[in-house]
């Protein structure tokens, strides 16, 4: 097992300096709010009894010097605090970056949105979190020492004061809402799920007459999510608010006892209203400090995926070079689940795929078609079963996705530059007669051709200057220029009319001949074309074969068939 990093630790003891003086300054910021409360406080009371500026000179400038000190201290504060943390996560950017090049775990690409959105949270973490805990901390012992000065008992009402703001009421409603926010972590899931479906769904509607279900299924989940979202925001507000009602008894207590201790003289009765007074800019930290308890505490799931990249990484100097060609790629009762899900999403689904066949693999959105591929791109790791390339396991093998496989999205991305740039992005040795013939293969040549700026023209951001249709034709030309022996394609039609859908299927797999292909897709469009078909329901394989077969002799798929027929029939009609 692989021992975890404890990123606070590591920040802490790389960066022990800067991370001491954020604190300091912290604390001294609030320090100089308390002490400009406290003496201007006494400045008041004593000002009252003699109003002479020769007597409260030494207030007035106190007063002045921690009314300067408190927003400079801030100021420095804030600037070492984020140039600490700033700097420690930038370093670990670039530290796991260079690991997850060279592992199998995920494509840089999805990678680099990994480590922004998890270093990220990291980084909210030590500012937002970390950081005020560790001050309100100090803050507590601080008050407690300073009123065990007069008497030991009082440092025990002021800790038990302190510990209650600070750790009992945090602690207690993180466990009261731990269980709704796991239920609207899956309710989010699960919404995401029902919206796809709906969408990838639509001809289902159209024939089933039954919009108002679909929409009420595919809202469900959101709904549900939308509750559990308004519990969380009322556990929330009723914690600030039972916390603040508890902070009102600081000043109370301390009235109590500056009527104890400091009313046996004029002299002492001076001092009642400063002491008093500096519990309230103290408010601002101390409550800040309570709310980061709740985010410290229990939250060492936050940083699993951060965790998982530093792993792997270590294991990645064991892998071998990926082969540029296979004959047989094996899905061996094949599981997953993800962390912290209930349930597998796969479960022991098993196929292979031989070199230069073309396979189809159908469900519906939900069922793990996606996580399929992304198993098989590297991007996720089974968790039982195996997938192995000529009986060797995938997982052996470093950057299988930049030597093997080449992907087509829903949604290719275009880059706002020339055509012919993004073309060189998949090949950049390649020449302008190979952007011609890819161009050529997928039926672009005569419109780029056409073009005044012929391949110099200038795509928009995301290629919105083309059609979706258009779109997909430059990413297949891309794949051509790849030349890698096996190609995906997860659901390449999503969106498009029936009749630009045809022309686009044909156009792939004219285009493909030569290559293996794994296709997902949602429907029967093009899959009689198919070697092979494999149908997944509830994460395992329903039925499996040849498209041919599985239409004279499978009752199951000739209604899938049927249905889909009609939908295309009712398009054209």
């Amino acid at each position: 097992m692989m021992p975890k990093t404890n990123w606070v630790r590591l920040a802490m003891q790389q960066y022990r300096k800067q991370a001491l003086l954020a604190i300091c300054l912290a604390a001294i910021t609030a320090i100089s709010a308390a002490l400009l409360m406290f003496t201007s406080g006494y400045l008041i009371d004593f000002s009252a009894r003699m109003p002479l500026f020769a007597a409260i000179y030494v207030p007035v400038v106190l007063t002045r010097l921690f009314g300067i000190s408190r927003p400079v201290a801030q100021y420095l504060e804030r600037l070492v605090s984020h140039n600490w943390v700033l700097h420690y996560t930038s370093v670990l950017r670039q530290k796991l970056f260079i690991k997850m090049k060279a592992t199998t775990v995920r494509p840089v690409g999805e990678g680099m949105a990994l480590l922004a959105e998890d270093v990220g949270k990291l980084q909210n973490y030590f500012l937002r979190s970390l950081l005020p805990t560790i001050v309100a901390a100090v803050l507590a012992v601080i008050l407690s020492l300073l009123a065990g000065y007069f008497a030991w008992e009082d440092v025990l009402v002021m800790a038990m004061l302190l510990a209650v703001q600070l750790l009992v009421l945090p602690i207690i409603d993180k466990m009261r809402a731990a269980a709704t926010i796991k239920a609207a972590d899956q309710s989010l899931h699960d919404a995401y799920i029902g919206v796809n479906d709906a969408i990838l769904g639509q001809r289902d509607w159209v024939l089933s007459h039954s919009e108002a279900g679909f929409v009420a299924v595919a809202t469900a989940s959101w709904r549900q999510y939308q509750h559990q979202h308004q519990q969380l925001v009322k556990h929330t507000q009723q914690r600030q608010l039972l916390s603040q009602l508890w902070f009102v008894l600081l000043p109370l207590v301390l009235l109590w006892w500056s009527s104890m201790h400091l009313t046996q003289s004029a002299s002492l009765a001076n001092w009642v209203a400063a002491v008093v007074l500096v519990i309230f800019p103290l408010a601002e930290p101390l409550m800040a400090g309570g709310e980061g308890v709740v985010s410290v505490v229990g939250d060492e799931a936050k940083f699993e995926r951060l965790q998982a990249l530093d792993n792997a990484s270590l294991q990645a100097t064991t892998l071998t070079p990926m082969p540029s060609t296979f004959q047989t790629l094996t899905l061996d009762h094949v599981g997953f689940i993800y962390p912290q899900a209930e349930h597998a999403l796969l479960r022991s689904v098993s196929f292979a795929v031989h070199a230069g066949q073309k396979v189809a693999i159908l469900g519906t959105s939900g069922v793990g078609k996606t996580t399929l591929l992304e198993l098989l791109e590297g991007k996720l790791s089974p968790t039982s079963g195996d997938i192995t390339l000529d009986q060797v396991p995938l997982s052996h093998y470093q950057n299988r996705e930049q030597s093997l496989f080449s992907v087509l999205p829903q949604a290719p991305f275009l880059f706002n530059t020339s055509i012919k740039a993004n073309l060189l992005l998949a090949r950049p040795d390649a020449t302008d007669d190979d952007l011609w013939q890819s161009l050529q293969k997928v039926q672009l040549a005569d419109l780029v051709k056409a073009l005044p700026q012929g391949l110099e023209t200038p795509l928009q951001e995301a290629g919105l200057s083309l059609s979706g249709g258009e779109q997909q034709r430059v990413a297949i030309a891309q794949i051509l220029l790849q030349q890698k022996p096996l190609v995906i394609l997860d659901e390449p039609t999503v969106g498009l009319d029936p009749a630009l859908e045809r022309d686009l299927v044909q156009t792939i797999f004219t285009a493909l001949k030569d290559r293996t292909v794994i296709w997902v897709t949602h429907h029967l469009q093009g899959v009689q074309a198919m070697d092979q078909v494999v149908f997944i329901a509830d994460g395992h394989v329903l039925l499996q074969g040849t498209p041919q077969t599985l239409l004279k002799t499978n009752t199951y798929y000739q209604s899938l068939w049927q249905l889909d027929s009609g939908w295309q029939s009712w398009m054209h009609d």
